[in-house]
């Protein structure tokens, strides 16, 4: 019977560990967009400064973690086939910044090249500052997260025990 108990307690430990593993994922995939999304801009900057490459180049010639390439991805699409852009299916975003990156994706290439960097640059230190608060709430709370699950999955091992 104790071996039975011991085995179910593991089992608990585990199941705890792995869901809040998966709660603190909103943490991770945000800091990994947002991070992404700033050298995504400074390219952006350096391209309307020095390159000029066509948009659809630095699309393609930028490479990204998942969350943010996905994002240029279908950014990409949308203006191969002259689609409105939406960021609605970024579930780690809320709604305020999910407007915030459908309206900087739909001002690229619409204006001059002055007017463009301008842009661009004021956008710089907004992403910088998103990028740094999402790295320390993920360096917070993903970790937080992933202690109290073990915590809980201990608490249950007593319980069961």
């Amino acid at each position: 019977m104790s071996a039975v108990k011991w085995i179910l307690g593991a089992v608990a430990v585990a199941v705890c560990t792995l869901v809040a593993w998966k709660l603190s994922e909103k943490f991770r995939v945000r800091q990994k967009f947002y991070g992404d999304f700033y050298l995504f801009n400074k390219r952006m900057c350096e391209e309307m400064n020095f390159t000029r490459n066509t948009l659809p180049d630095v699309l393609g010639s930028f490479t990204a973690q998942p969350p943010f390439q996905t994002v240029l991805n279908d950014y990409r699409r949308t203006l191969d086939e002259r689609l409105p852009f939406s960021c609605g299916e970024l579930w780690f975003l809320g709604e305020e910044e999910k407007r915030s990156a459908e309206e900087y994706f739909s001002s690229l290439g619409k204006t001059d090249a002055h007017t463009q960097l301008a842009y661009l640059r004021s956008c710089e230190g907004k992403l910088k500052e998103l990028a740094e608060k999402t790295l320390s709430e993920r360096k917070k709370y993903g970790t937080m997260y992933i202690k109290l699950g073990l915590l809980t999955g201990i608490a249950v091992l007593i319980l069961i025990l």
